[in-house]
């Protein structure tokens, strides 16, 4: 499971800057905080308080202001033009990074009584068995 995030995280933010510009690729993609939040507190059960819940609606509408997305659509002024699909594309891979990210936060929230080398020697192999089917 470790390697399967792990790899879908990097692929994910990577994968999106050939789809959209990287100012909004990266915006996105570093949403992790606030997926870790949530998937903390549903999978892990761990509390959400009064202050986490307006950190999170910040994070998030900090993520809209940056990106504004009906000035993304809309942009023509960069050389590099991307289509609406390349955006829609792009915004799926990010947020799969992310969200990715934020697994891999839980995943080793899990394996933290194991070896340290452990995480890291099956995320090697797996990436390396994952990566020639994409």
């Amino acid at each position: 499971m470790r390697a399967f995030v792990g790899y879908t995280y990097f692929f994910g933010g990577w994968y999106a800057l050939k789809f959209m510009p990287i100012y909004t690729s990266s915006c996105i993609f570093f949403t992790k905080p606030i997926w870790a939040a949530l998937m903390g507190y549903f999978f892990e059960g761990e509390p959400i308080n009064k202050c986490d819940i307006i950190s999170i609606f910040s994070a998030f509408c900090g993520v809209l202001v940056i990106n504004d997305p009906l000035k993304l659509f809309e942009e023509k002024t960069s050389k590099i033009q991307h289509s609406e699909y390349d955006i829609l594309i792009g915004t799926i891979l990010s947020l799969m990074g992310g969200i990715s990210g934020a697994g891999v936060m839980i995943v080793l929230n899990r394996l933290k009584s194991l070896h340290y080398s452990i995480s890291p020697y099956w995320y090697s192999l797996g990436s390396l068995l994952i990566s020639p089917f994409l």
